[in-house]
């Protein structure tokens, strides 16, 4: 049987949902399903094409009942707590792995336990989100895999770190038209806030916690005159955070671009809990960046820019042709698909 199998975090949840039974990435998995299934079939012809994100059948459903018999609350602690592929691995992976077997699976941010369990069953996967780096015109797909010739197709459609550094140092220039020097203290330091429940916040089965926070933020006032403070766009706890951040001696909340922060010459370290802004601060001038979460910077992901749109571009990933028509390729570099397809914009 050769089968095509789209899937997510099976073991996803997130405590706001107003119902838990159902995978949060869910609407992210049936997108990506609906953008690539039909050029995936015409490129690798499986005999079974089917979606996999562990919440089929609700309170009968793979992750339900496995968390019931484990004793696991359907909360969003039980997935930090398996995420890492730390805790009870081998019973996820005795669980999944029939549903996986004899499969080529495309996912949607597959976690470290998924993609573990993958490479010891010989099962070939390609993982797909969306890229922290989110400077440029358009919003970029990073692509990992565990199969060596897709992963060297993938690598030569990578947009340079030269085209990167491009798009910094105009966001730098803009910088200096549009934020004051005065605004940032010379020899600053920034810290960039997170989501409260998200992957980037987990390490060693649980999520890292404001307390942590402000505990690191202390520590960076030990080496710098002045630390800021900035909140993701997105974050329900500023009032909370406003409250601890005013009890630490030389650190205020910025509220600025965070582009024109990234540009500003008098911030001189940049640091968050992990990964996401620090990916794209090395493409400015920076000189000093630190995360939390120790490596979280590290990736062996490829972003690509526009072509993951085009009907060939499975039948290239699959190596059925050499190439994608060149002309098509910079037109959809160009352009601001992906930005349409997800329908949001991180306000920075």
């Amino acid at each position: 049987m050769r089968n095509l199998i789209f899937t997510c975090d099976i073991f996803r949840i997130e405590n706001g949902a107003s119902n838990r039974l159902i995978n949060p990435q869910a609407k992210n998995l049936n997108s990506i399903y609906g953008l690539w299934h039909s050029f995936i079939k015409a490129a690798y012809k499986p005999d079974l094409i089917k979606k996999i994100c562990g919440d089929e059948q609700g309170l009968s459903s793979i992750r339900s009942k496995f968390l019931k018999e484990y004793n696991l609350p359907l909360e969003s602690e039980s997935w930090a707590y398996i995420f890492e592929g730390k805790n009870f691995y081998n019973e996820i992976k005795n669980l999944l792995y029939p549903y996986f077997s004899d499969s080529f699976v495309v996912g949607f941010e597959l976690p470290p336990y998924m993609k573990k369990i993958f490479e010891e069953t010989f099962i070939t996967y390609v993982d797909v989100k969306i890229s922290p780096i989110r400077f440029l015109n358009d919003y970029m797909f990073e692509f990992s895999s565990n199969d060596k010739e897709i992963m060297s197709r993938i690598s030569s459609l990578k947009v340079g770190d030269n085209i990167l550094k491009s798009y910094a140092a105009c966001e730098t220039g803009r910088s200096i038209r549009i934020f004051p020097l005065t605004r940032i203290r010379e020899k600053s330091a920034v810290f960039f806030g997170q989501t409260e429940i998200d992957r980037s916040l987990i390490y060693e089965g649980g999520f890292v916690s404001p307390e942590e926070v402000i505990d690191y933020l202390r520590n960076l006032t030990l080496e710098h005159e002045r630390v800021y403070f900035k909140h993701h766009p997105y974050s329900k706890t500023k009032e909370k955070m406003n409250d601890l951040v005013a009890g630490i001696p030389r650190v205020e909340i910025l509220d600025a671009n965070a582009y024109a922060i990234l540009g500003h010459d008098n911030v001189e370290h940049v640091s968050s809990i992990s990964s996401g802004i620090c990916a794209e601060a090395k493409f400015f001038d920076i000189d000093h960046i630190s995360t939390i979460i120790p490596n979280s910077c590290d990736t062996s992901g490829i972003n690509i820019l526009g072509e993951f749109f085009h009907p060939n571009f499975w039948h290239f990933i699959f190596g059925n042709i050499d190439n994608i028509d060149t002309n098509d390729s910079n037109y959809l570099r160009s352009g601001s698909l992906l930005k349409r397809f997800i329908s949001m914009s991180w306000a920075k």
